[in-house]
């Protein structure tokens, strides 16, 4: 099992519940953690961040998951999809994703995010980086005029 590469319960009908076991740290192979979709709760194990280096896809969406983002996740250099979106976590979004140069996907809205997108993962915005899609809840309407998320290079804006 500790050279397990890929780990998908991708959503329904699995709908797990509990917790991210802190075990997927112990997986040094590991390239894709797919646990979207499902009633996970609590926070993304440090360890994951902290011994999966060579992890290439992060997959959390669409659960119940709390906690900030942490930003040992811009140590993650491998990676090129990460979506952490539809789940009430807190805090920033850490500029260290900036780190992430081979990222393609950033998915970080229905969240409880605040503040700006960082210069840093701009940088790494389409042309000049990998980015291509980058959303944040950076929208506004005829009640939010102000934007949960401050984002001058997103290419979707959702209402937070």
């Amino acid at each position: 099992l500790m050279f397990l590469q890929v780990y998908t319960m991708d959503g329904d009908p699995n709908e797990i519940t509990g917790t991210i076991p802190t075990q997927f740290g112990n997986l040094t192979d590991l390239r894709i953690l797919d646990l979207d979709e499902n009633a996970l709760t609590g926070t993304v194990p440090e360890e994951i961040y902290i011994t999966a280096k060579g992890l290439e896809q992060l997959d959390l969406d669409s659960n119940q998951l709390t906690g900030t983002i942490s930003t040992l996740v811009g140590t993650l250099t491998s990676m090129t999809f990460l979506q952490y979106f539809s789940n009430p976590m807190t805090g920033t979004i850490p500029s260290e994703i900036g780190n992430l140069e081979e990222l393609g996907t950033l998915g970080l809205y229905n969240m409880d995010l605040t503040g700006s997108v960082a210069d840093e993962i701009c940088a790494n915005r389409q042309p000049a980086g990998n980015i291509e899609f980058l959303w944040t809840d950076c929208g506004t309407d005829d009640v939010i005029t102000v934007p949960q998320v401050v984002c001058t290079c997103c290419n979707f804006c959702f209402i937070g």
